[in-house]
C-alpha cells in the first residue's frame, strides 16, 4: 500500500512516494518488538526488544545479535540506537550503558550511561540522551561528550491524570488522552528542535540550552477520530495482567468516562532529517499517522498520510522508514521512496 498525501495550499501537485522493499517477510528475518531504527550510509539498523536483538539489512545480506547467551555483547533492555561511522550503538535501559558493535556483530565497547534514559543522538563527538526518573515527570536532554556531562535542559511532562475504578478489577491511573506535551529532537547539526506546548514556534537551541533560531510554524492541528480514540485505549490499557484480563471492566468504563479533546495538539512528536527538514506527527497511526514537513525557515513542503496502522520510524537522506504489522501480528519494515519536494533545503 502505498503513502497518501495531504497537499497544502502552498504545495504543488507531488508523486506518491513508491515502497522500496520490506524487511521481515521471511522466518531468517523474524522482527518480533520493534522498537526503533536507524539508515546507515549503506544498511539498515533495527533495534527489538522483549527479545533483545540488532538486525542489520545490507547489500551483504542480514545478520543479527546482542540475544540472550550473547557474553559481553548481551543485551537487556535496549529502547534505542543510532549509527557512529561503521559502528552501530545500542542505548540499553536494562545495563544504564551505551553498547556499540561492528556493522558485522562485532563486540566493541560498554560505557555507562550513569541516568535513566530512552533517546540516544550521536552528533560529531557528542552524545545526546533524553532522561527520566522513573515514577516522575522531571525530564531532561542531556549531551556527554568524553568526561563531561552537561544538562542542557530540563523540563516536565504535564500532571493531567485520570483514575479508572469498575467493580470487579484494579484501579488504574492514566494520562489525559492527547494532553500537550514538550517535544523536542536533534538535528545533524547539533541543534536541538523542541516545542513546548501553547507555543506556534519551534524552538531551536543549541548544545548549551541557548536559543539560535526559531521555526514560525507548526502547522494545524488536526480532529481526534474514532479510530484515534481506539488506538489511545489500546496503549493506555493492557490487554491482560499476569494472564488474566482483569481490566476489561476498566475498559468499558473508560469509554463512557474519558474526556477526548476534540483536536490533537499541533505537535505530537518531532523528527528531523539529513537535509535539515522538520517533521512533526500529528495524530495517530489509528487513523493513519500525518507528518507535516517544514524547513527551519518556516516554509510549509507538505505532508505525508500513512496507512493506517504505520508509524514512520525513522526519515532518512532518500528514504522514509516505516514500521506496520499485519492481521497475524507479524511485523515488517517498510523502506519507502522520500517524495521529491521533501529532498532538500
Amino acid at each position: 500500500m502505498l503513502l497518501g498525501l495531504l497537499l497544502p495550499a502552498t504545495a504543488a501537485a507531488q508523486d506518491v512516494p513508491r515502497l522500496l522493499r520490506a524487511y521481515g517477510d521471511v522466518d531468517s528475518e523474524v522482527l518480533v518488538g520493534v522498537k526503533a531504527a536507524a539508515p546507515g550510509s549503506d544498511a539498515l539498523a533495527v533495534l527489538t526488544d522483549p527479545t533483545p536483538a540488532v538486525h542489520v539489512f545490507s547489500a551483504a545480506g542480514y545478520r543479527s545479535w546482542g540475544r540472550e547467551g550473547g557474553g559481553p555483547a548481551e543485551l537487556a533492555s535496549p529502547v534505542d540506537l543510532a549509527w557512529s561511522d561503521r559502528a552501530v550503538v545500542v542505548l540499553d535501559l536494562g545495563h544504564r550503558k551505551l553498547v556499540s558493535y561492528g556493522d558485522d556483530g562485532r563486540f566493541i565497547e560498554m560505557r555507562s550511561v550513569g541516568d535513566w534514559a530512552n533517546r540516544l543522538f550521536l552528533v560529531g563527538g557528542d552524545t545526546i540522551l533524553g532522561t527520566f526518573r522513573p515514577l516522575d515527570r522531571a525530564r531532561a536532554i542531556v549531551r556527554v561528550a568524553g568526561a563531561t556531562r552537561d544538562t542542557i535542559l530540563a523540563y516536565s511532562t504535564s500532571p493531567n491524570e485520570i483514575r479508572l475504578e469498575a467493580p470487579g478489577a484494579p484501579s488504574l491511573t492514566v494520562s489525559e488522552p492527547f494532553t500537550p506535551q514538550p517535544s523536542w529532537t536533534v538535528l545533524p547539526d547539533g541543534l536541538i528542535a523542541i516545542w513546548y506546548p501553547g507555543q506556534t514556534h519551534i524552538q531551536l537551541l543549541d548544545l548549551h540550552g541557548r536559543e539560535r533560531r526559531r521555526v514560525p510554524v507548526v502547522g494545524p492541528s488536526l480532529p481526534v477520530r474514532a479510530e484515534d480514540r481506539e488506538t489511545w485505549f489500546a496503549a493506555a490499557i493492557p490487554e491482560e495482567f499476569m494472564g488474566q484480563r482483569v481490566f476489561e471492566p476498566i475498559r468499558r468504563r473508560a469509554w463512557e468516562v474519558v474526556p477526548f479533546p476534540a483536536v490533537f495538539p499541533p505537535v505530537l512528536e518531532l523528527e528531523g532529517d539529513p537535509s535539515g527538514v522538520l517533521w512533526i506527527r500529528k495524530n495517530t497511526a489509528g487513523s493513519g499517522q500525518v507528518w507535516y514537513a517544514v524547513t527551519r525557515d518556516g516554509e510549509e513542503l507538505g505532508s505525508l498520510r500513512l496507512p493506517p496502522g504505520r508509524r514512520l520510524l525513522r526519515v532518512g537522506a532518500s528514504e522514509l522508514i516505516v514500521w506496520s504489522e499485519d492481521d497475524l501480528g507479524v511485523e515488517r519494515i517498510e523502506v519507502y521512496e522520500r517524495p521529491a519536494w521533501a529532498r532538500g533545503v
